[in-house]
C-alpha cells in the first residue's frame, strides 16, 4: 500500500443543522485519485474545505502525511496540498500568466520575486491545459471554461502532492472535461501525488477514479474502491433516483432509470 498523503479520523462537519459527515474515516494514499459524489446540498465543497484547512471541523482529525493540519501554517499547508476552487473572482486584473504563476507563492521566500524556473513552470502549465497562446490576455476577457483552464494551470504549478479539486470541470464541453481529467490521471499516476474531487457526472468518475466517496446528505458517507461503490444500488441510494448500469464496449456507464 502506497503512503498516506492525507488521513481523516472521526471526522464530523457540520453546517447549521445539517451533517455533512459524521465520523468520517478516510485514507488517501499516493497515486489514488477520489471522486467525492452526492447530491447538490450535501456538503462537497465544505468537506473539501475542511480538508484543506479552510473551515474547522466540528470533531475528528485531519493529518497531512504525519502531521496534524492544525499544526501546519498555511504555506506549509500549501506545500503539502492545492485547492482548485468551485469560484473564484478577481480581486484585481490579471493576465493568465500572472494568475497561473500565483500558483509558486508558497515556496518563495518572503519579498522575493519568482524565478526564471517559475516562469518556466508556469509556460509549461499553460501548454499542459492548452492555454499558451492566451497567456497575455486578461482573464477578465476569457470564457466560463477558459477560466476553469487557467485554474488547473495554477494548481498544477502549485506543484503540492495532494490536489483538491472542487467540481474541476464545470464550464467544460465534452472534449475538455476528458482531457483535463486526463491531464490529472497522468499526474498522480506513478508519482507522489493524489486527487480528490467532486463532480457531478458519475461516468466521469468511473472513467478517471480508482476511489469514490459517496455522500448521503445525513451525515453519512461511504468509501471505498470504484468498484465497491459505483453499482447502481449505491448510486440510487446517493441520488435519491434509480440508476442502473451498462456495458459499452467493455466499459461500465450508468444510466437514469
Amino acid at each position: 500500500m502506497n503512503a498516506p498523503l492525507c488521513e481523516v479520523r472521526d471526522l464530523t462537519v457540520v453546517i447549521g443543522a445539517t451533517a455533512v459527515c459524521a465520523s468520517l474515516d478516510l485514507s488517501i494514499c499516493t497515486g489514488e485519485c477520489w471522486a467525492v459524489l452526492g447530491m447538490n446540498g450535501v456538503g462537497k465543497t465544505t468537506l473539501l474545505h475542511t480538508l484543506a484547512g479552510l473551515r474547522a471541523a466540528q470533531s475528528g482529525e485531519i493529518r497531512l502525511g504525519e502531521t496534524p493540519l492544525r499544526d501546519l501554517s498555511r504555506r506549509e499547508i500549501a506545500k503539502r496540498l492545492a485547492l482548485m476552487p468551485q469560484l473564484v473572482e478577481d480581486a484585481f486584473p490579471a493576465t493568465v500568466f500572472e494568475e497561473a504563476l500565483a500558483g509558486r507563492n508558497p515556496h518563495l521566500s518572503p519579498w522575493a520575486w519568482e524565478s526564471a524556473e517559475d516562469e518556466q513552470i508556469t509556460r509549461n502549465a499553460l501548454t499542459e491545459v492548452g492555454l499558451a497562446p492566451l497567456a497575455s490576455r486578461l482573464t477578465t476577457t476569457l470564457s466560463g471554461g477558459e477560466r476553469r483552464r487557467v485554474q488547473l494551470a495554477a494548481l498544477l504549478v502549485q506543484d503540492a502532492p495532494l490536489m483538491l479539486l472542487d467540481e474541476p470541470v464545470n464550464h467544460l464541453d465534452l472534449h475538455r472535461q476528458v482531457m483535463l481529467l486526463d491531464l490529472v490521471r497522468k499526474k498522480i499516476s506513478g508519482s507522489r501525488r493524489a486527487a480528490v474531487m467532486s463532480l457531478h457526472d458519475v461516468n466521469l468518475a468511473a472513467r478517471f477514479c480508482d476511489h469514490v466517496l459517496l455522500m448521503f446528505g445525513t451525515g453519512e458517507c461511504a468509501a471505498g474502491t470504484a468498484e465497491q461503490m459505483l453499482t447502481g444500488e449505491m448510486l440510487t441510494r446517493v441520488y435519491c433516483h434509480s440508476l442502473r448500469a451498462v456495458d459499452v464496449d467493455g466499459r461500465r456507464l450508468f444510466v437514469a432509470a
